[in-house]
């Protein structure tokens, strides 16, 4: 009931309680607005809490989805451009986007062996590897770690704030260029 600007709050509250103290939306689409921001870490704690979901897994693999038409009009076909469910082995999905202040982006979530891997990169390069590339070869960098590495950790919703807790989850990403990058190889995701 309260349109556009409740849907913005809800979506800072969930923030909140995923503890993505990182994050604060300014529009429900994502775009750029003032007072808008995000972390690629805090993108990998939404991406284990929206792919911990089987209906959202279901959506993210959907190749072609129909939105009936109006009475008299077609339907409206909706394609999923994510090329990585046909070309990354184990790809759950995932989502690229673009603003000027982000540049490139692309959140992705894959699994194999019963180890889910999240990448988040934000200010990613068209050029050498554009955003699916740089993502695969992050990807791949983890799987090939040994099942016990790890270079960092997500904390829970639920887990207590300490001061000594922000040491707990630092990562060490791969950086190229100037591109934030973060992947997140952790113990499997509760679903």
């Amino acid at each position: 009931d309260r349109g556009r600007q409740g849907g913005v709050d809800a979506m800072n509250d969930e923030a909140r309680r995923l503890r993505a103290n990182q994050t604060h939306a300014g529009t429900p689409s994502g775009l750029d607005a003032p007072g808008q921001y995000t972390s690629a870490y805090d993108l990998a704690l939404i991406a284990r809490a929206t792919f911990a979901r089987e209906d959202f897994r279901r959506y993210m693999r959907t190749r072609v989805a129909e939105v009936p038409g109006q009475p008299g009009q077609p339907a409206l076909e909706l394609v999923n451009d994510n090329t990585l469910l046909d070309r990354y082995p184990g790809m759950l999905g995932g989502k690229t986007g673009f603003t000027s202040l982000a540049r490139q982006t692309y959140v992705g979530v894959a699994e194999r062996d019963g180890r889910q891997l999240a990448v988040t990169l934000l200010g990613a390069e068209n050029a050498p590897l554009g955003s699916l590339g740089e993502a695969i070869a992050l990807l791949d960098w983890g799987f090939a770690l040994p099942r016990d590495a790890s270079a960092g950790r997500l904390v829970e919703p639920e887990e207590r704030q300490s001061s000594s807790s922000s040491s707990a989850w630092l990562l060490s990403g791969l950086g190229l260029g100037t591109v934030a990058l973060a992947l997140i190889v952790a113990a499997p995701w509760r679903r």
